[in-house]
């Protein structure tokens, strides 16, 4: 689905105050209730605004290094970060959020900086199910929110979605530690696995293997299916 914004004045203007009309600051500032942003951004305009995940370029240090083939989707792209940075390096990034807000913001800054992306409002199980498979896949800080909307044993369940949908998947898990937890939807019921456990888990839903973590504020996996080039 195409998402459409107001960006129709001087978007290649170097004074950021005159790009466009759409309301960045504003639309950040509701949306996160104060002056804070989930991913950096180098827009003067967010200068002053608090990064929450300030291993994003850490993170994305390890996604560039274990990048393959040329295509990337970018799950829950958020403020669009991610896909920026990786588009920049010549791959060809689909940035998809369930949130209209989040990708008009993402197309927005996409936009003014004269950055390539397609775009893609949905719930990224049932774009996948388009068919569409993509050489690598970025699954960052979306699999808590999945639990909590849907619970558990169904959040692992949709991971079969990513049979055969990717070479690649980058699998963000949701805590800091060696023992994996997270609060069901009633945030009463707690849920536990060992990191190996949980490896094996997500192996037999998604037909894919663990090859590598990265350890930072979360583990992240790197998850490689057939290679079939």
């Amino acid at each position: 689905m195409e998402v459409d914004i107001n960006v129709v004045t001087s978007y290649h203007d170097k004074d950021p105050e005159r790009r466009g009309d759409f309301p960045l600051t504003k639309t950040l500032t509701e949306m996160h209730k104060g002056k804070y942003v989930y991913q950096p951004s180098d827009d003067p305009r967010l200068r002053d605004f608090t990064v929450w995940r300030k291993d994003s370029p850490a993170r994305l240090k390890y996604i560039l290094e274990n990048l393959k083939g040329e295509t990337v989707l970018d799950i829950g792209c958020c403020e669009g970060y991610f896909s920026r940075e990786i588009a920049k390096k010549g791959y060809t990034v689909t940035a998809l959020d369930n949130s209209r807000k989040y990708m008009a913001i993402t197309r927005y800054l996409s936009i003014i900086n004269n950055i390539k992306l397609t775009y893609q409002q949905a719930k990224w199980q049932e774009y996948l199910k388009e068919g569409t498979p993509f050489d690598n896949i970025l699954y960052l800080s979306i699999f808590h929110h999945d639990i909590l909307k849907r619970g558990i044993e169904e959040t692992l369940r949709s991971l079969r979605t990513f049979r055969g949908a990717t070479e690649r998947l980058f699998f963000e898990t949701p805590l800091s530690s060696r023992k994996i937890s997270w609060i069901a939807k009633n945030k009463k019921d707690l849920y536990g696995f060992t990191e190996n456990e949980f490896k094996e888990r997500i192996e037999q839903e998604t037909k894919m293997k663990v090859t590598d973590t990265w350890y930072g504020i979360r583990p992240l996996f790197l998850l490689k299916g057939e290679d079939k080039k």
